[in-house]
């Protein structure tokens, strides 16, 4: 259960990207012919991506610490079945939304308003794990039904988070290819 959680943020990304939704060719069928690539544009100064300031690596590292893509991460241990620690992921909950207020002072700081929507829904995500891991806490030897809708919510409130972490990386986040590779920030 642990591990299918993060292959269906993983899956519905893709879904929604449009990368599962390719129809695939009839046997027999030759391949369709491959996409043109995109004509090269010059960039405009306003538009050159920028470092990454290191508060931001940091506080995007501490976010990934807690809710990674993958496995692993702290609210992931938090959630295993059977080990629910559900004060641990009201901790957990805790700090995403200090960070997530800071990064939200951060984007606003570096005129990147385009990724607010991101951050708001990434709040609205952590305000609902909050909510329900703190009613497990409460209800914790209390009815059963009760703790796995919540641990079903706080799970779908983590795609909800992660999808909202990955698609504003997918519009802002840079590869600059260089020995070692670095990260920056699209405008």
């Amino acid at each position: 259960m642990n591990r299918v959680l993060p292959v269906f943020a993983l899956v519905l990304t893709l879904f929604g990207a449009g990368v599962v939704a390719r129809q695939r060719p009839q046997a027999g069928t030759p391949p369709p012919a491959p996409a043109a690539p995109a004509p090269r544009r010059a960039v405009n100064p306003e538009e050159k991506p920028i470092a990454a300031p290191k508060e931001f690596q940091d506080l995007m590292k501490a976010n990934a610490a807690i809710n990674p893509d993958g496995g692993g991460g702290s609210l992931n241990q938090n959630l295993a079945e059977g080990a629910e620690n559900y004060q641990g992921i009201v901790k957990d909950a805790a700090a995403l939304k200090a960070n997530f207020a800071k990064l939200r002072a951060m984007l606003t700081e570096l005129d990147l308003r385009e990724a607010l929507p991101w951050v708001q829904a990434g709040e609205e995500s952590i305000s609902t794990i909050e909510r329900f891991a703190a009613d497990s806490v409460w209800q914790q030897g209390g009815d059963e039904r009760a703790l796995v809708a919540n641990v079903r919510e706080i799970q779908r409130a983590q795609i909800a988070l992660t999808d909202s972490c990955r698609s504003c990386h997918l519009k802002h986040r840079v590869y600059v290819i260089a020995t070692p590779i670095r990260f920056e920030i699209a405008r």
